[in-house]
């Protein structure tokens, strides 16, 4: 867009007028498979914004256009890539990236719900490229015959194993998927975003570290959070010398029924856009998707669309 866009933030006098539309659409989008979104949506906003319109980091902006306004944006700043987490006016985001931009950010992110394939083919043709798809499964629904895995939390020494991996690995999948410009910057998000995820480690509440086994061996673990409705699956490894026998679909299912069992109804995880063959097997279980979440690197050129 050529007209010149005026940020304006957000002030705590506007911030319940500002809010009150926000909350609404994230409510709509958060509705697909979740049996309560609006108190899902109401937590994520009071742990995304304790101080509302002063929470640090977070930039609650109105657009105005020749003194007129012409949408508004919530921007989240972490380290060097900006999160779009809300958006009214899709024209606007030109100027959303300078804005990001003149504030540090090298990325933009942004999430676009799957049924939306118009906006995120228009992303792709500004830049953008998918780095991974959110997917979730109705356990009514889930295409849960077949053999299981047994599950066992895991012990002191299994977890310290587990924790040392985790941010080495988190890093190298966020480098390998776009996600971070370099392994420095990878690296300090990785431990960051685990120091926040898990302040009191393996007793952190909502969190399950689970080990599978098949005859008595450990052949790879499973890692989800839960809320009163549903579960969320952060990791799923299968050992290299266990693959491909069936043990991760296996640990799948086993997870089902334990999450059935504690009255949950659905399931929710993500997938990295490189990794088709985790794809293929969400797919078969029945997962399906429901929002991408895309990328793009400031100053890149779009390549051509065919």
């Amino acid at each position: 867009m050529t007209e010149r866009v005026e940020w304006v933030p957000v002030t705590p006098e506007r911030y319940q007028e500002w809010l009150a539309p926000v909350r609404a659409r994230l409510v709509e989008r958060a509705g697909t498979g979740i049996a309560a979104p609006e108190s899902t949506v109401d937590r994520a906003l009071a742990a995304a914004l304790p101080d509302g319109a002063g929470t640090p980091g977070q930039h609650l902006l109105s657009a105005r256009i020749g003194g007129e306004p012409a949408g508004q944006a919530w921007l989240g700043l972490s380290g060097r890539t900006a999160c779009v987490h809300d958006l009214v006016g899709e024209r606007l985001l030109p100027a959303l990236e300078r804005y990001a931009a003149g504030r540090g950010a090298d990325a933009v992110k942004i999430t676009v719900l799957d049924r939306d394939r118009r906006f995120a083919q228009q992303l792709a043709e500004q830049g953008y490229r998918v780095i991974n798809t959110q997917m979730r499964i109705a356990l009514a629904d889930a295409a849960d015959a077949g053999p299981r895995r047994e599950l066992r939390t895991m012990t002191a020494d299994q977890w310290s194993a587990f924790r040392a991996n985790q941010e080495r690995d988190y890093a190298a999948e966020m480098l390998r998927a776009g996600q971070c410009a370099s392994a420095a910057e990878a690296s300090e998000r990785a431990v960051r975003e685990m120091a926040e995820l898990l302040p009191a480690g393996r007793d952190t509440p909502d969190q399950q570290f689970l080990m599978g086994y098949a005859a008595g061996e450990p052949v790879g673990f499973v890692w989800y959070s839960t809320d009163p409705d549903s579960a969320f699956v952060l990791d799923l490894l299968v050992y290299e010398q266990h693959r491909r026998r069936g043990h991760a679909a296996g640990m799948l299912r086993a997870m089902h029924d334990r999450c059935r069992d504690a009255g949950l109804t659905a399931v929710g995880l993500s997938v990295f856009g490189f990794n088709d063959g985790a794809r293929a097997l969400y797919d078969a279980l029945g997962y399906h998707p429901t929002e991408q979440v895309l990328v793009k690197r400031l100053g890149s050129t779009p390549e051509p669309t065919r």
